[in-house]
């Protein structure tokens, strides 16, 4: 008996040992609120899956929507689906992809946390035979990637920024003697996205900055001054409050320009911490089109953002997963991206902007959240 209960806690030390890497993420359940969701509900992954084995990392469980999709259409699809969260830790993703290639997999689709971190995992894959599918974000400096499933973000970028100009009547600000101070909040320099999204926004708002149509007091408009560590909604509260302490005191910008619904959310908290006289309206953009981000949009705390569908990111990752295990060519975008090592083919799913006008036709109507989980006007 002694014996058998010995033998027993050496498995389970054994077992603590290998799983002290982060679990993968429980798949989230359908919200009563989500329209979509209730349409599509997730599935529950069997305990033992067939089919050829395929990786998904994702850097951390805020993506468990996008992961439990994509896993939804490669099982569909005939495949097994490995799917891990890094926690943020580059250093752990690397380790996940290597620890999967001695399981033969057809493929890995990653979403990286760091690019250049996870260099020595992607040649191992590569020599390994396994081509690897970039989710949402580029690998850089990396000759293994087959090829990048993603949002337009650069068209995303120029959405935001030609709103800007119809919503301020940019085009006629200048002969009308009026000028909008703005401020900036960009994406993280590790996320290729982060540096497509400003590249489109200023574009548009260039032409503007110059002629003095817009005003940005702090001198920051640049990426590389703008950026917002690991897009963290933390962070922006910290950079806004420093903004707004030192540089709006006594009003606050007209518009702050955040790349993300988490910015958003942070700039919103940093100027509730500010006293302004008056009720000074501030517009606010943002990227994602989250349902806690649709309710600001309604509720007029925030001014607009861009639905990302990625349902709809989720399938044609699938497809592309799937063409390229079949040696076959997959329906690329005309747009490519060069990782600075090789030129990569593109799938490009577009973004919709969504602002109280328009959200019962684009959000409701489109039967993505129901007006239930929307506030009243």
């Amino acid at each position: 008996m002694q014996k058998g209960i010995g033998i027993l806690l050496a498995l389970l030390l054994v077992c603590g040992i290998v799983g002290c890497k982060k679990a993968p993420a429980p798949a989230p359940q359908p919200k009563q609120e989500s329209v979509k969701e209730e349409q599509n509900p997730l599935p529950t992954p069997k305990p033992e899956p067939e089919g050829p084995l395929v990786g998904i990392y994702l850097p951390g469980d805020q993506w468990q929507a996008a992961g439990a999709f994509l896993e939804r259409e490669l099982v569909q699809k005939g495949y097994r689906a490995q799917l891990l969260y890094a926690d943020h830790d580059a250093t752990l993703q690397a380790q996940q992809i290597e620890n999967i290639i001695a399981e033969e997999p057809v493929c890995l689709v990653v979403m990286p946390e760091d690019s250049v971190a996870l260099l020595e995992a992607e040649k191992a894959a590569k020599e390994a035979g396994v081509p690897i599918v970039a989710y949402d974000r580029l690998l850089m400096e990396t000759n293994a990637v087959a090829g990048l499933v993603t949002f337009d973000y650069e068209a995303i970028g120029r959405e935001i920024g030609n709103y800007l100009i119809t919503k301020q009547k940019l085009d006629t600000a200048t002969e009308e003697d009026r000028t909008y101070t703005i401020e900036f909040f960009m994406g993280s320099t590790e996320d290729h996205s982060a540096f497509l999204l400003h590249k489109g926004l200023m574009e548009q708002l260039q032409p503007y900055l110059d002629s003095g149509a817009l005003k940005c007091k702090s001198g920051r408009t640049a990426f590389a001054d703008t950026y917002v560590l690991h897009g963290q909604k933390e962070q922006a509260v910290r950079k806004c409050t420093d903004l707004l302490t030192n540089t709006y005191r006594k009003a606050p910008p007209d518009i702050l320009c955040t790349a993300s619904d988490a910015l958003a959310e942070g700039c919103l908290e940093a100027l509730g911490q500010m006293t302004y006289e008056g009720d000074p309206q501030v517009l606010i953009t943002g990227q994602g089109g989250e349902l806690e981000a649709v309710q600001r949009v309604v509720s007029g705390k925030q001014t607009m953002t861009v639905y990302k569908d990625w349902e709809t990111l989720a399938t044609q990752c699938a497809e592309v997963v799937d063409a390229i295990v079949k040696k076959e060519t997959p329906r690329w975008s005309q747009q490519t991206f060069h990782n600075q090592a090789v030129t990569v083919p593109a799938c490009m799913v577009p973004g919709v902007v969504v602002d109280k006008a328009n959200y019962k036709k684009t959000i409701v109507e489109a039967k993505i959240y129901s007006l239930d989980a929307l506030p009243k006007e």
